[in-house]
């Protein structure tokens, strides 16, 4: 057997000592590289923590927005829409207008000033273009949602509260005869806010006398600011 062979297993215990040993030692980080790590870290952190004016402003708007889609769902879910009276609308138009300009300054200031969605994950491609489309998009539903805060919440709790059986007239816009799709039998309302603008599944027989520039009256449970409508009648 020729000589090199006879050698080959003690070269390869040789060798598996050598790779075990550079296995074993890992080098250590240099005290000042380990100080300057340590502090990179810690601005990182620091920069990434909301100040407690910021969580404020954070949460007031998530309270605002989910107060307002709540009890717009709530009102859907339990089978009575709510209205504002067109009365109680008119004299709070301004104010509506007000909360919505409000929103959209707190949503640029959120999106924009605090830069939320950069502080919240590591940075993608495909995350950076849901930060781009948040920041243009996100202050628009806040102003949207913000103007259903003095329209919404005040007179639909008062109307739970200190309710009883009531009426209200409205105008109708149009009317959608359609019986298609999940709002079938539309009426769509004159001079009110969106969400508040049109009732569905109005009967057939009442559809076929309504006109543009018609009053409709709501009849159900609630107040003079607004009402839960059970149902509709021609005055």
């Amino acid at each position: 057997m020729p000589g090199f062979l006879l050698r080959l297993p003690q070269l390869w215990r040789v060798l598996a000592q050598a790779v075990s040993i550079r296995q074993e030692w890992r080098p250590e980080p240099s005290g000042i590289l380990t100080a300057e790590m340590s502090d990179r870290n810690e601005t990182r952190n620091r920069s990434d923590r909301l100040t407690s004016a910021e969580r404020f402003w954070v949460r007031f708007c998530v309270f605002g927005c989910s107060s307002v889609v709540v009890l717009l769902v709530l009102s859907v879910v339990l089978g009575a829409r709510f209205f504002p009276s067109l009365s109680y609308y008119n004299s709070n138009l301004y104010l509506a207008r007000g909360f919505a300009l409000g929103g959209l300054v707190l949503g640029v200031y959120i999106f924009w000033v605090v830069g939320l969605m950069e502080r919240q994950g590591k940075e993608s491609r495909q995350r950076s273009v849901w930060i781009v489309i948040s920041k243009f998009l996100a202050p628009v539903i806040i102003a949207g949602l913000f103007y259903h805060l003095p329209l919404t919440p005040y007179p639909m709790l008062r109307a739970v509260v200190v309710g009883k059986t009531t009426s209200d007239s409205y105008v109708v816009d149009h009317v959608n005869v359609q019986r298609d799709g999940r709002c079938s039998g539309r009426v769509m309302l004159k001079n009110m806010p969106p969400f508040h603008d049109h009732l569905c599944d109005v009967a057939q027989s009442v559809l076929d006398q309504l006109t543009p520039g018609m009053e409709i009256e709501f009849q159900g449970w609630g107040t003079k600011d607004g009402l839960f409508v059970k149902s509709v009648r021609i005055p």
